[in-house]
């Protein structure tokens, strides 16, 4: 949206401020000059505007509305106005990029490095866990996105353990209906199994794989997450070396479980 307003405090005073993102429409800002003032209840006089390149210094307005409806077009692109205890003001100095009220400097993007990343050792108990809750957990882990430092680029992801995967829980009549296709590469070849025959098989874990696979960017960093994942079935693994922290995904939601 070219313009939008945001809430913010700013020195324990509650103040509202309209973000003009880009060269717009007074109508455009006028609906988020609109928004607060419906918020804000600021109906006084803005004839106290603060700024060094505000156009039409002097002017009255009845709301902070019609000032940006006049001046929208004249504004500089990322311009920030104020609307602080019923009055409306402009920065001295306009910024190329949005200001932080309460620190007065720019707000940077944090990206970790190789050196900052920080890799623990989870384990995860999939007994008596739905199938698909306990995949997104897992792909969230790997994923890195749990952790404030997250880098969209970076594998920021914990080494993650599941035991037990052949004890999955399905949700409805899945483990009866859900079928697992594969082609031979021969004209005609395509067969299937259903997920009951895969967990009843040899290699039951494939189902929890699949799961977290299909939850994985499918890219270079994707495959890197997912040689992060270790599945085994039943509760012994080779890993007691770690010292694996158990993730409780039961406790997390009382959803995450179901009987067989």
């Amino acid at each position: 949206m070219p313009a939008q307003a945001e809430h913010y405090s700013e020195t324990g005073i509650s103040a509202w401020r309209v973000i003009i993102s880009e060269k717009s429409t007074g109508f455009a800002a006028s609906l988020a000059a609109k928004r607060v003032s419906q918020k804000c209840e600021t109906r006084g006089l803005a004839r106290e505007v603060i700024a060094g390149q505000s156009p039409d210094i002097g002017q009255n307005y009845s709301t902070v509305n019609e000032y940006l409806f006049d001046n929208i077009l004249k504004m500089q692109t990322n311009t920030r106005l104020d609307v602080l205890d019923g009055r409306l003001r402009m920065p001295d100095t306009p910024s190329s990029r949005i200001m932080n009220p309460q620190k007065g400097t720019d707000m940077k993007t944090y990206t970790a490095k190789p050196a900052d990343i920080e890799k623990k050792w989870i384990l995860v108990d999939a007994e008596g866990i739905v199938l698909g809750r306990l995949a997104s957990i897992v792909a969230q882990r790997l994923r890195g996105k749990h952790k404030p430092t997250f880098t969209p680029h970076m594998d920021m992801g914990d080494n993650v353990i599941i035991i037990n995967a052949d004890k999955v829980q399905m949700t409805g009549n899945k483990r009866e209906d859900k079928k697992y296709f594969w082609h031979t590469g021969h004209p005609g070849g395509i067969k299937h199994r259903t997920a009951r025959q895969i967990l009843d098989g040899a290699h039951p874990e494939r189902i929890v794989i699949k799961a977290v696979e299909r939850m994985i960017s499918r890219n270079t960093l994707g495959k890197q997450q997912m040689s992060n994942l270790r599945v085994y079935v039943g509760t012994e693994h080779p890993h007691e070396a770690q010292q694996p922290e158990v993730l409780d995904v039961k406790s997390m939601n009382k959803k995450n479980t179901r009987s067989a």
